[in-house]
């Protein structure tokens, strides 16, 4: 285990003295992360548990903390978490924009995130929501967890709906999520609150979650389903988003940026729906085409 430990470790110092991720190399890096994690990593319940820390490697992050614990780079802004939790506004919307570094010496490990199947998995939301959109009649959305609302933007161009209340803890995202959202024919409601205190905020005819439930234990995530469940009309719909397990991404993601999620499988996806009431006969999970995105439908 040490020798497996020290051979990695030693690989990703030679990547870094010699500049950097190059292409070519990528999936050797990945490689080298994912050998690591299975080291000191276990999961439990969906959610990755240190068993055993690697401290040769926290050396390695530390010596090189322009690179991995600044938040001038993607991966150390991840890990920085400096609005005090992970996947915030805005790392989500520097995936979203694929920013990479002027630094040369920064750069080549921003467009190694950026080219990873997790930062395609969140760039890839707002198309599989506008697809839903486009493809009936709703009017009215209610969205949790918002952030910036980045997902939401194809509702600038052209869609039927006529008002979305949009719902985050951080006032901060609500107030980019006014600047992303602009369509003059959108009734807007933007509510700085927790979700799971709403009250009294309308019936609609989708609910939207593109990254909540990957924070959410099952408990917690049951209990928020079944309470939206009165807030949908008859008819209406319920689309929530979780990463699936064992994406090439969570290794370097959770090593790397201490970035970790409750992963779900299609399987658990679907139970959440049932256990909160929804007829299994309407639900449905589907993946994006990185097979990171799972999402979960249900129809009440």
């Amino acid at each position: 285990m040490t020798r497996l430990i020290e051979e990695n470790i030693d690989y990703l110092e030679d990547v870094v003295a010699n500049g950097g991720p190059s292409p070519d190399i990528y999936n050797s890096i990945a490689e080298a992360f994912s050998r690591l994690h299975a080291v000191c990593y276990r999961e439990i319940d969906g959610l990755s548990e240190m068993v055993q820390p690697i401290h040769r490697l926290e050396g390695f992050l530390n010596a090189n903390r322009d690179i991995f614990r600044s938040v001038e780079t993607v991966q150390g802004f991840a890990w920085a978490k400096p609005r005090g939790y992970a996947g915030d506004f805005e790392i989500i919307e520097r995936i979203y924009d694929r920013v990479v570094s002027d630094d040369p010496r920064l750069a080549p490990w921003d467009q190694f995130f950026h080219v990873s199947p997790g930062a395609d998995a969140v760039r890839n939301r707002p198309a599989y929501i506008a697809d839903i959109l486009r493809g009936d009649r709703f009017e009215s959305m209610l969205s949790l967890g918002c952030g910036g609302a980045r997902d939401l933007a194809a509702t600038n161009e052209g869609t039927l709906l006529r008002s979305i209340t949009l719902v985050d803890t951080d006032a901060d995202a609500i107030e980019r999520a006014r600047t992303n959202l602009t369509n003059p024919q959108i009734d807007y409601t933007f509510l700085n609150r927790n979700v799971f205190r709403l009250r009294d905020v309308g019936r609609f005819d989708i609910i939207w979650s593109a990254g909540l439930f990957d924070y959410l234990n099952e408990k917690r995530a049951i209990h928020l389903l079944n309470r939206v469940r009165d807030f949908m009309n008859d008819g209406a719909r319920i689309v929530i988003g979780n990463f699936s397990k064992d994406h090439l991404s969570r290794p370097y993601m959770e090593l790397v940026g201490e970035w970790r999620l409750i992963h779900r499988s299609e399987q658990e996806m679907a139970d959440l729906m049932i256990a909160a009431g929804f007829d299994a006969r309407t639900v449905t999970v589907e993946s994006d085409e990185t097979g990171v995105n799972l999402f979960a439908n249900a129809v009440k």
